[in-house]
């Protein structure tokens, strides 16, 4: 990582083994830094932009540009409507960034070597198609969400968060393994010229706070000067290599100002986490797939979740036409009012799939176009399939999130 005497997240010294008054320094710069961000949000951002800039070894070219503010707007969109509890749309603007992301890292496998620590190639671009496919499943879920009941709908989107996390973090250990050889694969002479230190924080309730430090370096690659400490900082606040002294130390060719530091310990914690979550995606899709979550039902709660004046129960449903329905929210085809003597009535037609269904006009508030829930059973009629509708509710300001779907083939 390109040393920038400008970023003011980093403070420089000498001192290999920090001194209290050193320790001081640390602190009051971190303090500094922070109010300074605090203070002025859009300067820390331009500041970031342009030691990134400087740190990627090239000019940041109008693709990058275009697809960072594009991400920057999904973001926000995304935040947007979980406010206004848009839950489906906030869904398909997941997908949409999630396969953004995914293309940019697909076309520009290397566009992200201003990061802390640089994988091989091949890692970025198998994440980027694992992220397109994440973001396409989800898009193929909200499209056919009438065929899955809530709880269905929960497991596979916590099974594909968390299978993702499981591919990105097993790639990543693989990569922290495999990039000594594949990226930092140049080795220079340098000289140690100090330490830099910043704070970090573990971040969770406790928000614990702790010295980061990696020495500086100073060294020439095909002509060209160069001041870089390691791109992966150590958690602790003393250094183990005097100033002044020279030493080996392997950079990455493309970016000679990336210098490889101490990656096994990441390597293995990617490895443990990784582990970790592909089990938990294990469990979740043996729970989805042996069939006892169609017995489950899942309350969304939380800020971004919908209220509605009433919901439709399974309890009341199953009362009145037993176990064997299903239930959709789909749009009216048309709803035809008839006349016949004294007899008012309405002919409404779902759409092609569903028979058409008489009710009394007395009462019937839907119209054509009209969302509703339609609760129907499956039927066969001289060996065909039919759905007979047995009720039909306004979806406005209705809810559902019981264990019933549409019916499947």
């Amino acid at each position: 990582m390109r040393y920038d005497p400008d970023n003011q997240e980093f403070i420089f010294s000498t001192e290999m083994e920090l001194s209290e008054e050193g320790r001081r320094a640390v602190w009051d710069n971190h303090g500094d830094h922070v109010s300074n961000v605090f203070n002025d949000p859009l300067g820390a951002i331009n500041r970031y932009s342009e030691f990134s800039k400087d740190n990627r070894d090239q000019e940041t070219d109008l693709f990058s540009k275009i697809t960072g503010a594009l991400l920057v707007a999904t973001m926000i969109a995304f935040i947007i409507c979980l406010v206004f509890k848009q839950l489906m749309l906030a869904g398909y603007i997941a997908a949409g960034g999630m396969i953004l992301t995914g293309l940019l890292m697909v076309i520009k496998p290397k566009s992200a070597s201003n990061v802390s620590f640089i994988v091989p190639p091949a890692v970025q671009l198998i994440q980027g198609l694992c992220l397109i496919g994440g973001g396409g499943f989800l898009i193929y879920l909200l499209l056919n969400i009438k065929n899955y009941t809530s709880a269905e709908i929960m497991i596979w989107i916590f099974g594909i968060v968390f299978g993702l996390c499981a591919i990105f973090l097993l790639l990543q250990s693989a990569g922290q393994f495999l990039s000594p050889s594949m990226v930092y694969s140049e080795e220079v002479d340098a000289t140690c010229i100090g330490y830099l230190r910043k704070i970090e924080s573990s971040g969770g309730e406790s928000h614990h706070l702790y010295i980061m430090t990696s020495p500086l370096f100073e060294y020439s690659y095909e002509g060209v000067k160069y001041q870089s400490a390691y791109d992966n900082f150590i958690s602790k606040e003393n250094g183990t290599i005097p100033v002044g002294s020279r030493q080996t130390i392997r950079i990455s060719p493309d970016h000679p100002s990336h210098v490889l530091g101490h990656n096994k310990g990441l390597g293995a914690m990617f490895l443990v986490f990784g582990l970790l979550c592909a089990a938990v995606t294990g469990a979740l899709f043996f729970f989805l797939f042996s069939g006892h979550v169609n017995d489950s039902q899942v309350e969304l709660s939380g800020p971004a979740a919908p209220t509605y004046s009433r919901y439709i129960s399974d309890d009341k449903i199953t009362e009145f036409y037993g176990d064997d329905w299903y239930i959709e929210k789909t749009t009216l085809q048309s709803v035809e009012e008839r006349r016949e003597g004294d007899l008012d009535y309405v002919i409404v037609k779902v759409d092609d799939t569903f028979e058409e269904v008489y009710f009394n006009a007395d009462g019937f508030e839907l119209e054509t176009g009209d969302e509703a829930y339609v609760i129907y059973e499956v039927i066969t009629e001289g060996g065909q399939t039919i759905k007979h509708v047995l009720n039909i509710n306004t979806a406005e300001d209705t809810g559902y999130n019981g264990s019933h779907a549409a019916y499947r083939p």
